[in-house]
């Protein structure tokens, strides 16, 4: 698990491995948070295209979602994810289901890192 932080983008990058499971998932968030460069509100991709989630339940996506309410006013109202295989791009979006009822905001998810940060600069609110 790695964080990047681009200053002059303002745009964090987590790269959140080979992780499978939904523990993994929050530590990656926890790691975001903890990352000395990274301030709230800052636009965030995470990168889960190297991750296995077949094992991933609906309860397991329902408690991340659970577990971001108290973090919400961190994050900005803009979060990409970038995805490689079919079933994780499937879970991302029933993620983004549960994650709406609990705290509105805008995901979008990619299969290619450089396009959801084309997104971001192209889409940089002020």
């Amino acid at each position: 698990m790695d964080v990047q932080i681009d200053r002059e983008s303002a745009i964090a990058l987590v790269d959140v491995g080979e992780a499978s499971s939904a523990a993994e998932i929050i530590k990656a968030v926890e790691a975001l948070f903890a990352h000395p460069g990274f301030v709230d509100g800052m636009d965030t991709i995470f990168d889960y295209s190297r991750c296995d989630f077949s094992k991933v339940s609906a309860e397991d996506l329902k408690s991340i979602a659970r577990f971001l309410v108290p973090h919400l006013p961190r994050f900005a109202n803009r979060v990409n994810l970038v995805v490689e295989r079919d079933l994780e791009y499937g879970l991302a979006r029933m993620y983004g289901v549960f994650a709406e009822e609990i705290a509105p905001s805008e995901r979008r998810i990619f299969r290619d890192i450089d396009a959801a940060r084309e997104w971001f600069l192209s889409n940089k609110q002020t």
